[in-house]
């Protein structure tokens, strides 16, 4: 579907690196508090944890600019002389890949330590397997979406009958990458303060 009017929640204000935060504090000796498997596990969190973040920004980026495409008219379009450019592809590969993101750091914090506690959100990965199955829905011929739909508002997106909002998207890149970087700072904090 075309987006019509993007009404994705911005997060472009969560500006700092995940990965960034995680290797600076790993200099400063965090990395000698955890084990192996914590440390390892951490690392590609906060990769993944970037991407999310980095993939939803650009699909609402990418939204943004298919509002302002279809709001041209014939004449505009006509006078470009390129024709009239097409987003919803790239907005779909964008959202696929936070989703899968954010499904994957969901079972990687499982191996942090269990006095930590990460919000998840069962809606992402029902989506996620949605979209990581399609292959076995085309081949038994069922019926449904066979790609990931967002709506002509950009506040949902679908497929197979999932729905998500895209502010609940949005609203967990927000509490993951406050969790995930709360979670170095309070190791941060413990190596700093032993070093004392």
């Amino acid at each position: 579907m075309l987006v019509k009017e993007c009404n994705m929640p911005d997060i472009s204000d969560l500006k700092h690196s995940v990965v960034g935060h995680f290797i600076l504090t790993s200099l400063a000796g965090f990395d000698k508090q955890h084990s192996q498997k914590t440390i390892k596990t951490l690392s590609v969190i906060s990769r993944l944890m970037d991407k999310a973040k980095y993939e939803y920004q650009v699909a609402r980026e990418t939204a943004i600019e298919e509002e302002k495409e279809n709001k041209l008219t014939y004449e505009e379009l006509m006078k470009r002389d390129s024709g009239q450019y097409m987003y919803t592809c790239p907005i779909i590969n964008h959202l696929e890949n936070c989703i899968n993101a954010l499904s994957r750091i969901f079972k990687l914090v499982k191996l942090l330590p269990k006095e930590y506690n990460f919000t998840h959100q069962k809606k992402i990965v029902d989506i996620r397997n949605a979209i990581e199955h399609m292959d076995e829905r085309i081949s038994s011929s069922k019926q449904g979406s066979l790609s990931l739909n967002i709506s002509e508002d950009a506040l949902a997106v679908e497929i197979t009958g999932e729905i998500i909002k895209l502010e609940d998207v949005a609203g967990q890149i927000r509490v993951l990458y406050k969790e995930i970087r709360d979670f170095i700072y309070k190791s941060d904090d413990k190596v700093t303060s032993g070093n004392k």
